[in-house]
């Protein structure tokens, strides 16, 4: 290998192939699978679990759009960066996390009568086929992005128990960034999640006060007191 370049996983194809034989669905265009980028952020304390990162700017200007990343049972993350042709490399990284730590989580359980080593091995096989299937596509921001590749890896995820997920409906772009904001619950590990879900919502805020030398918050206070006194509060 060349010195200083970052290490890689073998093709996730490969590993699928290798575990369940040639029963599973191939393509022989990506019968050869693309190395992965592989870091050191392995978040131990959250398997079977997805996981959401704010984007800097992008979340703090609409606080439902962020950055969704998915754990194996060992906690191993993967999330979507998106494939750039002719890279070489596959378009999900491993361990490494695009946007920093995570703020939110949600634990994925056994369905009621799976056994427990039977979800954990189900799982880490929906992680893998979700992994392989997103491996080559492009990023195309609200068509095929990070919300994507998890998503693939919930619906093949077929011994979980779905959190107010109707079985018919199943998981899509909406619905889980719907279900991180209503049932993600904070990750008490993530020093300063707070700074980093606002700390831009304040710059603004100071911009505002230096431009037009009217105070925000004063002004939030003095129109929520108005709706009090007339009543429509």
């Amino acid at each position: 290998p060349i010195l200083g370049s970052p290490p890689s996983d073998p093709g996730l194809a490969t590993l699928l192939a290798m575990e369940h034989g040639p029963s599973l669905p191939s393509d022989k265009k990506h019968d050869e699978t693309l190395p992965m980028h592989v870091g050191s952020n392995v978040v131990k304390d959250y398997p079977c679990s997805v996981l959401w990162a704010p984007i800097p700017l992008v979340t703090h200007l609409l606080p439902f759009i962020g950055h969704t990343m998915v754990t194996d049972s060992e906690g191993h993350l993967y999330d979507f960066a998106g494939y750039m042709p002719g890279s070489g490399r596959s378009g999900v990284l491993k361990d490494v996390g695009l946007f920093g730590d995570a703020v939110l989580a949600i634990r994925l359980e056994a369905k009621e009568g799976v056994q427990p080593q039977q979800f954990l091995d189900d799982w880490d096989l929906a992680v893998r086929s979700g992994t392989c299937a997103s491996e080559r596509k492009v990023h195309k921001g609200i068509v095929s992005n990070c919300h994507s590749h998890v998503c693939a890896v919930l619906n093949a995820a077929t011994r979980s128990r779905n959190p107010a997920v109707p079985a018919a409906l199943g998981w899509n772009i909406l619905v889980l960034g719907f279900m991180v904001m209503v049932f993600g619950t904070w990750v008490p590990s993530g020093k300063g999640r707070c700074f980093r879900l606002w700390f831009y919502v304040w710059i603004l805020c100071v911009v505002a006060w230096l431009v037009t030398g009217t105070n925000p918050a004063s002004l939030f206070l003095a129109q929520v007191s108005a709706l009090t006194q007339g009543g429509r509060l």
